[in-house]
């Protein structure tokens, strides 16, 4: 087997699927273990960009789909942010985080992904989260009555390998819906019996969410179900389908409000603490009124420089002075970014760039091709969702699990140039 052979099978479809395979692998057990790990992940994807074809293959799918356009949109503005930025030190590392908003969309522009290998590779996530979902419940019942009262302090459960609760549910919330589709396709990776794994465990996740009680990943799996539901309806023409499907999940989220201590506590606690902000109190360690706090200063940071933002280098040192003189009550290790996503780019990038965001996260919806695909209309969903409540993209995992998992689903619904 030569080296020309080699190069010359690396440029068919059947290679770059099983290279996209190990990519995500390996970022799935990077997720869990090494941030080293995530990063092989998804910088091993450029290694498609050097492959027969590739580089017609790439500019097709960019012109057909201007969805890959909007996403390196993300990181030319935070790029050109840099020119107003005081704070390049910063700036650089928001810019790092964000490289692969430069590589990634190339990449998986150069690849149409097929169904055995994107159902593949959820399958294996969905598989980690539920032993992950199954590892925090019995340390929740080793535990139960201190992390039942932790929650009316601010506190979760703990979540395997330290993820963080807030990816967690959002991974949780992701493989739920895995779960469902998957059983429904009727999609195995060995035997029939596993479609009933899929639709046991995905109603197993869907339980553990409201046990969970992060409000992230239940907004995020109700909205993603209500548009997975209303579009399939729209496809289908089944509206009794739809109203059954809407009144199923309305019973759930009732029943488990009555049967999840932790869910009822949570939602004591953020009454509490919503109705201190409301009421211009001290909302040092109320971890709502400070999320609120920080929508409140990054609003008015964008509100400064309305056209192109403060820069996103000097969000953090001019959200910090804003707290220093007129929040000095509230202690250094409560003073957050922006905890909105879309906050955050309009504090740095003004209207431009939280408009071109915004057009970015959007755009899916309004696109045929991709309304048709209900597993990337559900993750965007969650993805979206996640945007309005966290700075998601300031760090590495939220853009590993935002990025990477929105091309592999894009990527399934390029078409493939051999069979055109």
């Amino acid at each position: 087997m030569t080296i020309g052979y080699i190069y010359s099978q690396s440029g068919t479809n059947d290679w770059k699927n099983k290279w996209i395979l190990l990519c995500a692998l390996t970022l799935i057990v990077g997720i869990y273990v090494s941030a080293a790990l995530m990063s092989i992940g998804m910088i091993a994807t450029a290694l498609l960009l050097f492959t027969p074809g590739a580089l017609p293959q790439i500019g097709s799918n960019l012109k057909s789909q201007p969805l890959y356009i909007l996403l390196f949109g993300i990181f030319a503005f935070y790029l050109v942010s840099g020119l107003y930025s005081d704070n390049l030190h910063y700036w650089g590392e928001r810019l790092q985080i964000k490289l692969p908003y430069l590589l990634l969309p190339l990449s998986f522009a150069a690849v149409s992904l097929s169904k055995k290998t994107l159902y593949t590779i959820l399958y294996v996530l969905f598989t980690t989260v539920v032993v992950g979902a199954i590892w925090c419940l019995i340390n929740f019942a080793l535990h139960y009555d201190a992390i039942v009262e932790s929650y009316l302090h601010a506190k979760v459960m703990p979540t395997p390998f330290n993820i963080g609760h807030i990816r967690f549910s959002l991974m949780s919330a992701f493989s739920a819906l895995i779960g469902w589709v998957l059983y429904k396709d009727q999609f195995s990776f060995k035997w029939k019996g596993e479609r009933y794994f899929l639709l046991a465990g995905g109603l197993f996740l869907v339980i553990f969410l409201h046990i969970l009680s992060v409000r992230s990943g239940l907004l995020a799996f109700y909205g993603a179900a209500f548009v997975y539901l209303f579009l399939e309806t729209l496809k289908n023409k089944n509206y009794k389908q739809l109203l059954f499907s809407i009144l199923f999940l309305g019973m759930i989220s009732g029943a488990m409000y009555f049967l999840s201590p932790t869910l009822r506590n949570k939602a004591s606690y953020m009454n509490k603490d919503v109705s201190r902000f409301k009421d211009g109190k001290n909302v040092n360690n109320y971890s709502d009124g400070n999320r609120l706090l920080s929508w409140k200063l990054g609003w008015r940071i964008g509100n400064e420089n309305p056209l192109i933002g403060a820069g996103i280098g000097d969000v953090l040192d001019e959200i910090t002075h804003i707290y220093v003189t007129e929040y000095p009550e509230i202690t250094e290790n409560n003073r957050l970014i922006p905890h909105s996503q879309f906050v955050y780019i309009f504090a740095g990038c003004g209207w431009l760039g939280m408009l071109w965001f915004a057009s970015a996260c959007f755009y899916p919806y309004l696109d045929h091709r991709l309304r048709n695909t209900g597993l990337f209309m559900i993750f965007n969903t969650i993805i979206v969702t996640s945007f309005i409540s966290e700075s998601t993209l300031e760090i590495q995992l939220g853009v590993a699990l935002h990025l990477f998992f929105l091309m592999l689903l894009l990527s399934y619904t390029n078409p493939d140039p051999a069979k055109e």
